[in-house]
């Protein structure tokens, strides 16, 4: 009860905030926007900007969790906050403060994805997206690649996750390479029982499947 209260509470706040975010930006009033996201983000984490910018969504996340657990609404909302950045940067046509902060929205809600069982990705995939949209055609980093891999999986898109499976297998170092080999192995082996009409849908056949699975596993030989 006091959870649900909590989260509602978290969700009516993050509204506010974007509405009258939005409001401001019809009026250009880029710096004030600006000062009121990094007013918004330490009144949730309690860090100024220079702090808050020098760890990244783990770090931060471990700090703002609530007794030992993640607190996905308070990610979710800082993810909000960092994607409105992201988009106040590319207004002023700020390319690299742009992706900086699209990036970083997106690292967040990946790290949910991939670490918070009670987080339904389903009611942000629109922010997913988005953020994802805006960086995508860029540099994007090892980490934040292999946590798209889960994302993609709960939404079916398995060949595409597949596909940055082998990308990583030829971007990193030995070490990322034994990692990736193993998560792909886990990867096809999480999708094995997966409906044949559902796997076709999403770009990858059981075959495939199975014969990926070998692939990775005869790597490991």
């Amino acid at each position: 009860m006091f959870q649900n209260d909590y989260i509602m509470r978290m969700i009516f706040q993050m509204g506010e905030f974007l509405l009258n975010l939005k409001n401001r930006l019809k009026e250009e009033k880029y710096e004030d926007s600006l000062n009121e996201i990094d007013k918004q983000i330490k009144e949730l984490t309690g860090m100024d900007p220079h702090t808050f910018n020098g760890l990244d969504y783990q770090n931060v996340s471990n700090i703002i969790g609530r007794q030992g657990a993640i607190d996905w609404a308070k990610c979710i909302f800082i993810s909000e906050a960092l994607r409105e950045k992201g988009h106040v940067y590319e207004l002023l046509n700020n390319e690299d403060e742009s992706f900086y902060y699209y990036l970083k929205s997106l690292n967040y809600v990946l790290y949910l994805v991939n670490n918070c069982d009670n987080f339904e990705v389903n009611d942000y995939v629109k922010s997913v997206n988005l953020s994802y949209s805006k960086i995508k055609d860029y540099v994007i980093p090892f980490e934040t690649k292999k946590m798209l891999i889960e994302y993609l999986k709960i939404r079916g898109k398995y060949a595409e996750a597949e596909n940055i499976i082998y990308e990583l297998l030829n971007e990193g170092n030995q070490e990322d390479y034994i990692i990736m080999i193993d998560k792909g192995v886990k990867f096809y082996e999480s999708i094995l029982n997966v409906p044949e009409e559902n796997l076709i849908i999403g770009g990858l056949p059981k075959e495939e499947v199975i014969e990926g699975l070998e692939n990775l596993k005869n790597k490991l030989i």
